[in-house]
């Protein structure tokens, strides 16, 4: 079952005690977007939610350096390799994350040609927006068989019937958690804060265990990094 943007605004309405609303374009319903825009925004930083993961290859390479798509580099969580050398069962081979200094002291090479080498170090340069790898693909046949991966935060639909692209229990636990926000800061409600928030946080927490295998901690590429590559 999907979940429309006007739905989710009525079931945090619901939750806290007020009045529907037949479109979110008025003043009350502006303020529980914004409690929903926050909790999205909390709950898909706060892990590497498999539902938020997604892969792409550069949008060009500069020697060590890979320009990506996505303006949002910081969330690159893992840079492997595609051996395509088996066609029926291709696979990919992760890189390990290090510092910028560590990058620095590592020889740079290249490799040109499909399955003919792999990447085994990358980091994050903040100053560029850019990946740095090592060794790295030269020509068009190795570059396209370098993937990053990366996570996203779901967006709010445009339109009122428009619909989130989320599970139906991730929406749950965005509800529960705007729920709280809402109860918290334009009610003053620490009781109703109080019961949404733990109810949110069990949920979570069984979520995590099943989407993620890992428990809560924080949404970095430092952090993600580190638990890949134990």
């Amino acid at each position: 079952m999907s979940t429309s943007k006007l739905d989710l605004v009525n079931r945090v309405l619901d939750s806290v005690g007020e009045r529907r609303v037949t479109a979110t374009t008025g003043a009350l319903a502006l303020i529980v977007e914004d409690c929903i825009q926050l909790a999205i925004d909390e709950i898909a930083t706060s892990a590497l939610w498999n539902v938020t993961r997604q892969f792409t290859v550069a949008n060009s390479w500069s020697d060590t350096l890979a320009s990506l798509s996505t303006d949002e580099v910081y969330k690159v969580t893992a840079v492997t390799t595609q051996n395509n050398a088996v066609s029926a069962n291709p696979f990919k081979q992760p890189a390990r994350f290090v510092s910028i200094e560590e990058f620095d002291r590592i020889p740079k090479r290249a490799w040109t040609g499909a399955n003919a080498g792999m990447v085994r170090y990358w980091t994050y340069y903040q100053g560029t927006g850019q990946i740095a790898c090592t060794p790295y693909p030269d020509d068009a046949a190795s570059q396209a068989q370098v993937f990053f991966e990366y996570h996203t935060i779901p967006t709010v639909p445009s339109t009122d019937d428009g619909t989130y692209t989320m599970p139906d229990r991730w929406m749950r636990m965005v509800e529960l958690r705007a729920s709280a926000i809402f109860a918290l800061k334009h009610l003053s409600n620490d009781k109703l804060h109080t019961i949404y928030n733990r109810e949110y946080a069990q949920l979570k927490q069984n979520l995590l265990q099943g989407d993620t295998g890992f428990p809560p901690g924080g949404y970095t590429m430092y952090a993600g990094a580190r638990r890949r590559n134990r």
